[in-house]
């Protein structure tokens, strides 16, 4: 069982807001709206109403790199670099990390 915590972020001097362990895209931004006609699209919706926690390491990267809940989804990437294994689901050893590191050279 998975400890529960909320906290309140801090994203570049701003409060991002309250964030739990049930924290999903969808409680965000809203529901999944449309059709999703290509394997990415597929991914995204199927990882929509998924907890943060609960994301593989390559749905945070996916999200990140797609600018979907950035500001939150950057607070969950750093704690699991700075604190977590990597879970092999990335493509490719380093795709979180590289996803984290694109988003910070433009300035996120």
């Amino acid at each position: 069982m998975r400890k529960q915590h909320v906290s309140a972020i801090r994203y570049v001097g701003i409060t991002i807001g309250a964030m739990d362990q049930m924290t999903t895209v969808s409680s965000l931004i809203g529901p999944w709206k449309g059709a999703a006609s290509t394997t990415l699209l597929q991914r995204c919706r199927d990882a929509w109403d998924t907890p943060f926690e609960d994301l593989s390491d390559l749905m945070v990267a996916t999200f990140l790199s797609q600018r979907i809940a950035v500001p939150q989804l950057l607070v969950e990437a750093m704690r699991r670099l700075d604190s977590e294994p990597r879970d092999g689901t990335e493509y490719f050893d380093g795709q979180l990390l590289e996803a984290v590191s694109a988003l910070k050279a433009d300035g996120v």
